[in-house]
């Protein structure tokens, strides 16, 4: 009758830590979050359960207890969000030129803010191009 117990502690400890998430809120319905291997947009929340439809647009139960009990990274948590991307020029390109057409682009781009300034800068020597790094941020 072991396994009877086993499955009773699961239920439990799901249903009471569905009572905590729902109390505490550490995320909510339409918050993008990273649970664990499982990434994308929290659609449901009940009390054994959380739901979550991923980027690539598949749907993810994942029970409660493994949720609370897992590092939760909400990546809408706040209003403004950094990104970042790895764009790579051949060797004999002007990094600065590289640097400035970047900077043209993301100006012209609608969310980009000025404030925090985007951030270009050369991170790494690969074998066949000089990797740049573009930091900026969103609302």
């Amino acid at each position: 009758m072991d396994f009877l117990k086993d499955g009773y502690e699961d239920i439990l400890q799901n249903f009471f830590a569905g009572l905590l998430i729902l109390w505490r809120r550490p995320f909510r319905v339409s918050d993008q979050i990273r649970v664990k291997d499982f990434e994308g947009t929290v659609e449901e929340i009940n009390m054994r359960s959380t739901r979550l439809k991923t980027y690539d647009g598949e749907w993810v139960i994942l029970p409660n207890g493994d949720v609370y009990t897992s590092s939760i990274l909400v990546r809408t948590a706040y209003d403004q969000r950094r990104l970042k991307f790895v764009v790579g020029i051949g060797y004999p390109d002007s990094i600065e030129e590289a640097r400035q057409v970047i900077h043209d682009v993301l100006a012209g781009i609608e969310g980009v803010l000025d404030e925090p300034a985007p951030w270009v800068y050369a991170s790494e020597l690969a074998g066949s191009s000089v990797n740049l790094t573009v930091y900026f941020w969103v609302k």
